[in-house]
This record gives C-alpha cells, sequence and structure tokens, in this order.
C-alpha cells in the first residue's frame, strides 16, 4: 500500500509538471511575439476551447461521394500531423462543451510571467461594446485555449486569436505548435482557420 502511495504521488507530480511546463509555452510565445517588453496587453480571461485545436490540426476531410475516397485538406502540414498521434490527442483532450469560449476556468496573472497584462473578459475589450478606458489608445488584445502536448511531452500546440481594442473582433484563429529547444519552447509551425469569433 506504501508503494502504491509513492507512486500515485510521483504520476500526480509528473503531471503536474508537464502541465505547467506546457503553459510556460505561451510564455514564451508572447515573449516573442511581443517586440516592446514595455507594451501593455490584454489577455481575454475566456479559454478558447480545445476543440478548437483538435479541429485546425486536422484541417477538413474531404470525401468524394462517388469513390468514398477521403482527402485531408489544410490543417498542420505531413509528418507532423499524424493521423494516430492527432487520435491519441483527440481522445485525450476533446472537451465535451461545444461553446467556443469557456467560462468555468479563466486565464489569470498566475498562468503569464509579464506584469504588464490586463485580464478582460471578451465583451470589454472587443467589439461594440469596448469599454470607454481600451478606446483612448489601440491594445494588443489576445486570446488562448489551454495548452495540450501533442505527440510526447517536447511538442505542445494552443489555440489563439488576436486583435485589438479598436478592431471589430479577434480575427482568425489558429493554433501554434512549438517545441521545447535548449529549454525554451520556439514555434515550430502556425495554421490559421479561416473564421471570425
Amino acid at each position: 500500500m506504501k508503494n502504491f502511495k509513492y507512486l500515485f504521488l510521483i504520476i500526480f507530480y509528473c503531471s503536474c509538471s508537464v502541465s505547467k511546463d506546457a503553459n510556460v509555452s505561451i510564455n514564451d510565445y508572447l515573449d516573442s511575439a511581443i517586440k516592446d517588453k514595455n507594451e501593455e496587453i490584454i489577455v481575454v480571461k475566456e479559454k478558447i476551447n480545445t476543440n478548437s485545436i483538435i479541429q485546425i490540426f486536422q484541417g477538413n476531410i474531404l470525401v468524394d461521394n462517388n469513390t468514398k475516397k477521403t482527402e485531408r485538406e489544410g490543417g498542420v502540414p505531413i509528418p507532423l500531423y499524424n493521423e494516430n498521434d492527432w487520435l491519441v490527442m483527440k481522445k485525450k483532450y476533446e472537451n465535451q462543451n461545444t461553446e467556443f469560449w469557456l467560462n468555468v476556468e479563466t486565464w489569470d496573472s498566475k498562468n503569464f510571467d509579464s506584469k504588464r497584462i490586463i485580464f478582460e473578459k471578451l465583451k470589454n475589450c472587443v467589439g461594440s461594446s469596448v469599454i470607454d478606458k481600451y478606446l483612448i489608445k489601440e491594445i494588443p488584445v489576445y486570446s488562448f485555449s489551454e495548452p495540450i502536448i501533442y505527440k510526447n511531452k517536447n511538442i505542445v500546440t494552443f489555440a489563439t486569436a488576436k486583435g485589438t481594442t479598436k478592431s471589430f473582433g479577434l480575427g482568425s484563429v489558429y493554433i501554434i505548435v512549438m517545441k521545447k529547444e535548449k529549454g525554451k519552447w520556439m514555434v515550430i509551425n502556425k495554421t490559421e482557420e479561416n473564421a471570425f469569433y
């Protein structure tokens, strides 16, 4: 029984550490995307549903009605996209909630390194209901999904969208695929979905 307890603690610690490390990928992404480190940005509190990652990663599957052959269009390029690895990711991370924006868990300052981030509800920072204080100057607005592990713990992917306080919306949603190299997450692929939210 004592050995079982230790095994459980080790598994729990490792899973927490991998999850925490995956969150570091968003910080590394922002660090490379934002050139002016003194610039204020807004991060939308609501998270993008991880189902977006799964859908954009695979792309569209087209079926020929005559031959019943399928063809993949868009998505992350092969060999990074591997159907078996994608199915494992889908099984592990597919969300039963089909809403695009998730309000249950939200982003806050504990998830990010920068102290120049304002956390705001989506409705307050883009579109027609922007609160007055954000209309004074144009502030970049980012939205993120929870990062998820793909293939192994050295590859992580997350969905993101970017706009400004003066834009109509956040624009296209795309996924970022990052690989850990020399202790830092580096972007190895960016795949866009042509939709507005």
